[in-house]
């Protein structure tokens, strides 16, 4: 063969290849009733590439003890800025009270709030069979100041002892506003 026949038969190989490459793929025939399904690896046009959701990698102790550490940071940050805050306001109404002083109003016909006390405990469900324990648990005596984080701590102290289902909650006392009921609901001890 001659050099001028072979290299056209390598410019038309060439050509060819463009051609061939610059065309589309060709699309599967859909049958019908059947969902159109594009061959493998290929999306189909005008679509986007599917994409795996990743798999959960299960975290270390290091990775825990890391997260851990970054939570007790963001909540002393927290309660730094908290702190700042209460002095900024703080300071913002003792201004303003003495702003107040100095045109001659006073609060003195304002008398502060007395606190909440604790009337009634009411015992519902079974806690009535064990009455003495759920008072000695809880601590909670009537007459004393009513301390509201007191009564999350009662709740959890009853669950750790054994006591299914504790409800213990605030009941209005319609005797006296001053006094509020607490009432305490609980299943029997888990056995």
């Amino acid at each position: 063969m001659s050099t001028r026949a072979l290299l056209v038969s390598v410019g038309l190989l060439c050509v060819c290849g463009e051609v061939r490459a610059q065309q589309p793929a060709p699309q599967p025939i859909p049958n019908p009733g059947s969902p159109l399904i594009p061959p493998t690896g290929l999306p189909l046009p005008g679509s986007s590439p599917i994409t795996l959701p990743p798999i959960p990698v299960e975290k270390t102790v290091d990775d825990l003890i890391a997260e851990l550490e970054r939570l007790h940071a963001q909540k002393a940050d927290l309660e730094k800025k908290e702190q700042e805050l209460k002095a900024v306001l703080r300071k913002r109404l003792q201004l303003q009270t003495e702003r107040l002083q100095k045109l001659g109003v006073t609060l003195k016909d304002v008398k502060p709030r007395a606190p909440d006390r604790v009337g009634r405990i009411l015992l519902e469900g079974t806690a009535e069979k064990d009455e003495k324990k759920i008072l000695d648990v809880i601590g909670i005596r009537p007459g004393e100041v009513l301390r509201y984080p007191v009564l999350e701590e009662a709740r959890i102290k009853l669950e750790k002892t054994g006591f299914r289902d504790v409800v213990v909650e605030v009941v209005s006392n319609k005797q006296d506003a001053q006094f509020k009921d607490i009432r305490v609901r609980v299943e029997e001890l888990k056995r």
